[in-house]
């Protein structure tokens, strides 16, 4: 077997067990093209069709109400122009059932000049869009709380801090990012209490203590602190909400 047909042989092999989602049209770019020339498994496990369903079809079997016309409309233009796309939307499984994909498009130039096909890389990011928004719904509603509030991931690292927290602290945003709470609490607290803590969290519980924290300009401050943990599926502790309420004196 010579060399060329060893590399296109694992090439092939490559594609057909790749994670990612891989689709070959033709380079037909009139009003009903391009076609499906082939498709991966891992695409015909996203989309609920088989290969020979897909074969000489449209991709456009996969389009349905929801899907931004704007994003098709500039994958179509770079078609034309035989160049990189890369773009998002909304697409349908062979169930009707929606998902949100993200997918690139090569054109492959069998001459150098002319395009034979376009080669499709895409992947479904479905799970990821659900939880940007979930995110973003959470950040609006701790923003608009007139409590302090962090949220934390499993290693204790900063991923988000509301206006309110910024305000007790002393720290912008952009300061707080990837540092750990710890930074604001100067060592005042008793070993018991992180060890009651991290009990409370091993069972799936809130934790509440009297804390005391440090101000970005050194003043420390009595806080009562609130830490919810967030729990996946599986029962593992992804991430904390962190409330805090300050304890003035009368």
């Amino acid at each position: 077997m010579s060399i060329e047909n060893v590399r296109a042989k694992l090439l092939k092999i490559a594609v057909e067990q790749s994670y990612n989602s891989v689709l070959v049209t033709n380079s037909d770019i009139s009003p009903g093209g391009p076609f499906i020339v082939y498709c991966n498994k891992a695409f015909c496990l996203m989309t609920g069709y088989s290969s020979k369903e897909l074969l000489g079809k449209s991709p456009r079997i996969l389009q349905g109400p929801d899907t931004d016309s704007a994003v098709i409309d500039t994958m179509r233009d770079a078609l034309n122009k035989k160049i990189f796309w890369e773009g998002s939307t909304v697409n349908y499984r062979k169930s009707g059932e929606i998902y949100i994909v993200n997918w690139n498009i090569s054109p492959v130039f069998g001459n150098g000049v002319e395009v034979t096909h376009f080669v499709s890389v895409q992947q479904e990011v479905t799970q990821f869009h659900i939880a940007k928004e979930e995110n973003n719904a959470l950040a609006k509603l701790l923003n608009k709380s007139p409590d302090p509030a962090l949220v934390v991931n499993s290693k204790w690292r900063i991923v988000f801090s509301n206006t309110a927290f910024e305000s007790l602290s002393g720290y912008q945003s952009n300061e707080l990012m990837g540092e750990i709470p710890t930074c604001f609490i100067p060592g005042e607290q008793d070993c018991e209490v992180y060890q009651k803590m991290l009990k409370t969290f091993d069972a799936g519980q809130p934790f509440q203590a009297h804390l005391v924290n440090k101000s970005k300009d050194g003043e420390r401050k009595f806080i009562h602190h609130t830490i919810e943990p967030i729990i996946d599926n599986s029962g593992k502790n992804t991430h904390f909400i962190v409330i805090l309420d300050e304890m003035r004196g009368d």
